[in-house]
């Protein structure tokens, strides 16, 4: 039987994050993933913004999730020596309307100021129409399904990948405290669930609370222009490789298949046809559900009542951002008892 410190079950952007700041922590693992299904990390656009929403909210642990994620995902790069997957990339928040550019001047500059530069947004008649003016912020984009691609790669090569997938309802085996799954002749100190949103989980995990959202992107051919920045105006366009663009992204919270639809695409469309200058033509769709949590706060920590047992799922809309302090957190309490804040913690959902 293989001895490991951890198996991480599922692959996606909090199981991939989670393996490296293992392997950084000098604890060896093995990631299990059969991809049965579109996984909603393999879709995101990858985005590190620290003001979102219509309230032009500040995200309030930016500095510290933005030195960690640039000095974490860098790192990496090193590591497996890959072209870059993660970019500095300006950021343009452009106003839909002169009332909102009013309000942003009025409630929201003064608190804003140092974080973003009211410089004059790209006014660019031949990108941008219906133009109300908007601001510059920093931030950048994770490369996502490239950082899981090639970090795959690497795990399969250092034989720490096996391509399965896990019964979550199968009930775990624990002896002499240790993890085992002996259909796959494996022991680990711990187990963690790195899975996304699953509609039937394990009993032992069912207290958490999914508010689940199928997600879906357009992958688009702009005519005569190439995007250097990322755009937010309401939905958000962001540059992808031979100048091609990406757009999302919609919210359905009743159909949860991951089956591209019409409807989305033409949502997306006509959203974008509202301030998008240049003709484009559709390339790809895509979709998948976000697992998100009922109070939109993610799902970090050891079981409190299975110590052998891990989760770290939920990441949301800023998962590239915050994955990597996160992954952090989580291996600090397995090695040192080192407490989940109340409002990420697991044991939130079993108090």
């Amino acid at each position: 039987m293989k001895n490991v410190d951890a198996i991480i079950v599922g692959q996606g952007l909090a199981g991939t994050t989670l393996a490296w700041t293992l392997l950084e922590a000098g604890l060896d693992f093995v990631v299990l993933d059969g991809k049965s299904r579109t996984s909603a990390s393999e879709v995101a656009a990858g985005l590190m913004t620290p003001i979102t929403g219509r309230c032009f909210a500040f995200h309030p642990e930016w500095d510290d999730n933005w030195r960690i994620a640039s000095r974490f995902y860098r790192s990496i790069e090193k590591r497996i020596n890959t072209p870059r997957f993660f970019h500095h990339v300006p950021m343009t928040r452009l106003f839909r309307s002169d009332s909102e550019a009013l309000e942003f001047h009025s409630k929201a500059e003064s608190r804003l100021r140092g974080a973003v530069s009211c410089e004059p947004a790209t006014d660019d008649p031949r990108l941008i129409r219906d133009f109300h003016g908007g601001f510059q912020m920093p931030g950048g984009q994770l490369n996502v399904p490239e950082y899981l691609s090639r970090s795959r790669d690497w795990f399969q090569q250092s034989n720490r990948f096996l391509p399965v997938n896990v019964e979550l309802n199968t009930p775990l085996t624990i002896r002499e405290g240790r993890v085992q799954l002996c259909e796959l002749d494996l022991s680990a100190r711990w187990i963690v669930y790195c899975t996304g949103f699953v509609p039937s989980p394990a009993e032992f995990l069912s207290p958490i609370q999914f508010n689940p959202a199928r997600g879906e992107i357009l992958d688009l051919e702009p005519a005569e222009i190439s995007l250097s920045q990322v755009i937010h105006r309401g939905i958000w366009i962001a540059p992808q490789p031979l100048d091609a663009i990406r757009v999302g992204a919609t919210y359905e919270w009743n159909d949860l298949s991951d089956v591209p639809t019409p409807e989305g695409r033409q949502w997306l469309l006509n959203r974008l046809a509202e301030f998008f200058a240049p003709e484009t033509k559709v390339i790809g769709q895509q979709a998948a559900i976000r697992p998100t949590m009922h109070d939109f706060h993610p799902v970090v920590g050891i079981h409190p009542h299975l110590p052998n047992v891990g989760v770290l799922n939920g990441l949301g809309s800023k998962g590239s951002l915050t994955a990597p302090r996160l992954a952090q957190a989580l291996v600090g309490q397995m090695l040192n008892q080192t407490p989940i804040p109340e409002k990420d913690s697991l044991s939130r959902w079993y108090n």
